[in-house]
């Protein structure tokens, strides 16, 4: 019936009407038209499709019967009747208003023995289910791209017959390849993305390609990338050709996952959740250190106003720095636990260095030298100088302890500029201009692991007699304060040396003269307001020295009875954190409103205390931190008392 592709006329012992019965009933939609596209015979799977069964087409137009036919198979039609064959692979069809097809068709003259186009043959094939399956194939891909897109994952697939491995462009930038080194089989895969047990790996991807699992794979890999070890989750699915007892894992696609930035955020929670209880602890013991120190403060310069022995005056002297020294320890533990607010200022690097260098030699022992390499060019750095004083008195203690035996300390400082390559080098690193301020010694150095834990909240690699693990929790607390960060680098064996990133700071710090200068009173009366016994009797007798008349109340309540007495008080000074309902902000405000012309000076160990903007009458009274010098005190009840008297 066919002839090079081309429907000729039926041999003479096949008749009319068998051909047609045939055509009838052919399991597939097509139609023989005449040289006027008048039906000749049709299938009835034709006739179903296009809606037109039951009815005797035979001479029919089938122009009359679709009357809107589109353009482009009318001139298949004629191309047909001129002897071509056309055919298209698929396209969509609107049979009705409510229904469409896609449908691969082909159109061919119909030629009888004579070699004649009597008409034209066409075939249809419907492919809808099979088109809407690829589309929602491709919806699945797409939607697929956009949740591995979404993940900043990278696609690893690997063919089980071929053994062949390619990996996605997001996948080797993530792996840190450019695509020539790419992995080529399970070894080179394996060895890449470094699993953090490399068995487990092997069973997991074993059970995997069981048939008679799901083909779920998962591991957790740390590949090496720029020299930085990478957390990632390595997730995939083997793919099985076949079913039942034929199916066998034919292909694996795997997706891979870097959380190395989810576990940086889960520790800096954890630290955060650490340094929030540190917190809680340190609000209690630094309120009553402040105040012991507050009290041997005020007796040793009580003390030293009464002595005259110069050997004596330099005893107590050193006692005086040392509480002071003591003041500075608590301020940088509420600093390290959040409590504390910072006061920035301008320090030049250099200079401030040296100012407190005889507090680190004090330090040392005769094993250890203690040098400086200044290079900062009077450069400076807004930091609060506790937080300054702290951070590299913890390098040096840190430095001191890890050379038991003796060897050097290196105090440096110089101008760095970091790149975008040098600052991916470090944890938190960015790239900018600083002045880089390091400390190094000589001692047993610290392996990878110790330098990935060194700021955690509690760690420590000295014995416990001798280290909290706060040391460096502290120093990266006050780099992150002022934007800049901390970097460690060492060997086992080699020393150490400990890098901070201090942001450089524009202007001239403020100079203060080396002595404070000592107001004294003319017997003006101050009400002291104080619940700790041993505070209040050290405040009245450094008020006393100089020059005050005093009393005495042991709370917010006392004192306000005292002033309803008709006491003439010049200055109140109280303290912030009291037993009872009235703190002493509340007792500056009541003071504020009820007693215009008194004057409020405050007192605190808690320098987060935050006074209550929203308070009326609240003049602002200024805020004495405790452990307070003799000076400081003088200097803050003078300015209190004026203030006062600009009121009256």
């Amino acid at each position: 019936m066919e002839s090079d592709g081309q429907l000729g006329g039926p041999p003479s012992d096949i008749t009319d009407t068998q051909v047609s019965t045939f055509i009838s009933n052919a399991p597939l939609a097509m139609a023989m038209f005449d040289r006027d596209m008048r039906y000749v015979t049709w299938s009835q799977l034709w006739a179903n499709r296009y809606g037109i069964a039951g009815r005797d087409l035979r001479g029919v137009s089938h122009y009359d019967l679709f009357p809107d036919l589109p353009a482009h198979f009318i001139d298949a039609h004629r191309r047909a009747l001129a002897g071509e064959e056309i055919s298209c692979d698929g396209e969509w069809l609107e049979l009705a208003p409510d229904k469409k097809t896609y449908e691969r068709w082909r159109t061919q003259p119909v030629i009888d023995a004579q070699g004649d186009i009597t008409g034209v043959a066409i075939f249809s094939e419907d492919l809808t289910a099979q088109k809407l399956a690829e589309e929602r194939l491709q919806d699945s891909k797409k939607q697929l791209k956009f949740v591995i897109n979404v993940l900043d994952a990278g696609v690893i697939e690997w063919e089980f017959d071929t053994a062949e491995i390619s990996a996605s462009q997001n996948a080797c930038k993530k792996l840190g390849l450019d695509g020539h080194n790419a992995p080529v089989d399970l070894d080179s895969l394996i060895a890449l993305l470094k699993p953090t047990d490399k068995d487990r790996f092997l069973e997991s991807l074993h059970r995997a390609r069981d048939p008679r699992t799901d083909g779920v794979f998962s591991a957790h890999i740390a590949p090496v990338i720029a020299g930085r070890v990478r957390k990632m989750q390595f997730i995939g699915q083997v793919l099985f050709s076949a079913a039942g007892k034929e199916k066998k894992p034919s292909g694996f696609v795997g997706v891979l996952l870097d959380k190395t930035a989810w576990q940086d955020f889960e520790m800096s929670s954890a630290r955060s959740q650490s340094l929030e209880s540190i917190g809680r602890i340190t609000g209690i013991i630094t309120h009553d250190f402040n105040n012991l120190l507050s009290v041997i403060l005020a007796n040793v310069e009580l003390a030293k106003l009464r002595v005259s022995d110069t050997q004596t005056n330099e005893f107590l002297q050193n006692a005086i720095q040392a509480a002071e020294i003591g003041g500075g320890f608590n301020k940088r533990l509420l600093a390290l636990s959040g409590i504390r607010e910072a006061a920035p200022q301008l320090i030049r690097l250099d200079d401030h260095i040296l100012s407190i260098w005889v507090m680190f030699e004090r330090l040392m022992n005769e094993h250890i030298a203690l040098k400086f390499l200044p290079g900062a060019k009077d450069l400076c750095v807004l930091m609060d100088p506790a937080e300054l004083d702290g951070a590299i008195l913890n390098l040096v203690v840190n430095a001191h302890d890890a050379q038991p035996k003796g060897g050097t300390i290196s105090i440096a400082t110089h101008i760095v500029d970091l790149d975008d390559a040098a600052a991916a080098e470090i944890v938190d690193g960015r790239q900018g201009h600083f002045l880089e301020l390091s400390v190094s010694d000589e001692g047993k150095g610290m392996t990878k692991s110790e330098i990935a834990r060194a700021s955690e909240p509690f760690f420590t690699t000295k014995p416990r007699q001798m280290g909290s693990g706060l040391g460096l929790t502290s120093v990266a607390t006050a780099m992150a304060r002022i934007h800049g960060f901390m970097a460690i680098q060492s060997e086992p064996g080699e020393g150490t040396k400990v890098s901070l990133f201090l942001p450089i700071a524009r202007g001239l710090p403020v100079t203060r003269d080396q002595k404070e200068p000592m107001p004294l009173g003319n017997g003006e009366l101050v009400l002291v307001v104080e619940d700790d016994a041993l505070v209040r009797e050290a405040t009245l007798n450094r008020l006393e020295a100089l020059g005050y008349a005093v009393i005495a109340a042991s709370n917010g309540q006392a004192a306000l009875d005292l002033l309803a007495e008709g006491e003439p008080v010049d200055l109140v000074f109280s303290d912030v954190v009291m037993p009872g309902d009235i703190s002493g902000f509340d007792l500056e405000e009541m003071i504020s409103t009820r007693y215009s012309m008194v004057g409020v000076l405050l007192a605190t160990g808690h320098t987060s205390q935050q006074r209550s903007h929203a308070k009326t009458g609240a003049r602002g009274a200024e805020i004495l931190k405790k452990p307070y010098s003799l000076a400081a005190l003088a200097q803050a009840v003078e300015r209190a008392i004026n203030q006062a008297a600009t009121l009256r």
